[in-house]
């Protein structure tokens, strides 16, 4: 019988300019490959990081309908998946062990990051199932907000980055 333990972890990619190159998600169940799935890659790709924050769910959606209810479920998870991981690098969110995208590793290159970790499959669910797209969260005043954070954390780390 198989073990209960599964784990989901995701890698992003992105050049130079913060735009996604790529993303992999993949589901381990007792240590093996279960899955390794890009599923939005075509339609993500060459996005800003910022532009794909600013991204509602609700906008995703509406620019990328799905065919029925699972295709809908799998679109927004890897979308949230994406986000979150995007989220920790710009550092909106902490990234730690009980976060929806715990990072184990960000990898700067000449001219790419790659960003690694390990997503909580309970708080994935949650996330999908709470955003049933009513807009009483305010998206749009949240989002706001959390793009001026961003671009302040992101001129105070280039300030401190080292020089090649």
């Amino acid at each position: 019988m198989p073990c209960n333990d599964v784990t989901e972890i995701l890698a992003v990619d992105l050049d130079g300019e913060e735009r996604l190159v790529d993303y992999r998600f993949a589901k381990l169940t007792c240590g093996q490959p279960v899955g390794d799935v890009s599923l939005l890659a075509g339609v993500l790709k060459g996005r800003t990081v910022d532009d794909l924050l600013k991204v509602t769910a609700e906008s995703f959606l509406a620019e990328f309908p799905a065919e029925d209810e699972l295709g809908e479920f799998l679109s927004l998870k890897h979308f949230f998946a994406v986000q979150s991981a995007l989220e920790v690098y710009v550092g909106l969110e902490s990234g730690a062990k009980d976060s929806l995208f715990a990072a184990a590793e960000v990898e700067y290159g000449p001219d790419s990051v790659r960003i690694q970790g390990r997503l909580a499959v309970e708080l994935m669910e949650e996330k999908i199932e709470a955003c049933s797209n009513c807009k009483a969260c305010n998206v749009d005043d949240f989002a706001k907000q959390k793009a001026k954070q961003r671009m302040m954390k992101r001129t105070i780390r280039k300030s401190f980055a080292p020089s090649e």
